[in-house]
């Protein structure tokens, strides 16, 4: 099978709980408009799966009471997990063979895994060593990333869902 990269489910899990968030969308129209734009690519990801793990990640912030920074939090996770390997280490955008989106063969994401990850992130953050979104960072303006950033600039409608 063709599975989706865990780093880009953790991404865009993280942004359609800012879309949720910014827009005031139902969250399952949000997931709905990623899982229909990974499947393109990869096997198919349930609308349960995203939607489960941006509402996980959306509880994470309300455990550390984070009210008026979560969606520049949530940019720059999803900054982070793009953007970076690890805290220190930047993943190569353009890798000497294949694409840095290429489908992997086993499926290496879970919404817990997603999760545990998130809050990591955000111990990280208290720790003053966690990786921020450079300033006007989107991801519907990431070149890098044709797929993604496609889908993040695809608006959605309320009907969208039927």
């Amino acid at each position: 099978m063709s599975y989706c990269p865990a780093w880009i489910y953790d991404a865009v899990s993280a942004q359609i709980a800012n879309e949720f968030i910014a827009q005031e969308m139902p969250l399952r129209t949000i997931a709905k408009k990623y899982a229909d734009g990974l499947a393109e690519k990869y096997a198919v990801i349930t609308l349960e799966e995203l939607e489960d793990t941006a509402e996980g990640l959306i509880r994470a912030l309300d455990e550390v009471k984070v009210e008026s920074e979560a969606i520049p939090l949530l940019n720059s996770y999803c900054f982070f997990r793009i953007m970076y390997e690890s805290n220190n280490v930047k993943r190569k955008m353009k890798p000497l063979f294949g694409a840095v989106d290429a489908p992997v063969s086993a499926r290496e994401y879970s919404p817990d895994i997603a999760i545990k990850r998130f809050k990591a992130y955000l111990f990280s953050l208290r720790s003053s060593i966690a990786v921020q979104a450079d300033p006007g960072w989107k991801l519907s303006t990431c070149d890098d990333l044709p797929l993604l950033r496609d889908i993040a600039a695809k608006s959605v409608n309320i009907l969208d869902i039927l």
